[in-house]
């Protein structure tokens, strides 16, 4: 069982983000580290999780069903809102890949995460998969792998 931080979920949390929370803390690995809802520099995500095999993932939960979408496009989507009303919202897509990055940045200037000398010398390398497509971000450059 992977370690939930917080130990947890509240009960007003959406039912996806409920389900998820349960799935992580019960199949992922006791040496991973999940957390719900942290806030990064006034950001607050549905999810990171840190694991030895994954490094830092960051996951955006929507809990809208294949009927609630009315449209999809690259920048938004459009969902059947309460009471009938349409509701417009950025892609998740993009939001999530936005978050990754945003995490990979406040990471790289944490200098206790920076090797100063040698071979591996400079910020960690991290990874942000987004779909079927594993990206490495390296030197700030985003490189499909």
């Amino acid at each position: 069982m992977a370690y939930m931080v917080p130990e947890v979920i509240r009960t007003s949390a959406a039912a996806g983000e409920r389900l998820l929370f349960r799935t992580l803390e019960e199949y992922l690995p006791s040496d991973y580290m999940v957390y719900y809802e942290p806030e990064i520099e006034g950001r607050r995500l549905d999810f990171v999780i840190i694991g030895p095999d994954l490094g830092l993932v960051v996951l955006d939960v929507k809990d809208y069903t294949p009927a609630a979408l009315l449209q999809v496009e690259h920048d938004q989507w459009q969902l059947h809102g309460a009471a009938g009303r349409v509701e417009i919202v950025r892609n998740p897509y993009n939001e999530a890949r936005d978050n990754a990055r945003f995490v990979s940045e406040q990471l790289k200037q944490d200098d206790r995460l920076i090797q100063p000398a040698g071979e591996a010398s400079g910020p960690a390398q991290i990874c942000v998969r987004q779909r079927d497509r594993i990206y490495e971000i390296e030197a700030g450059r985003l490189h499909q792998v």
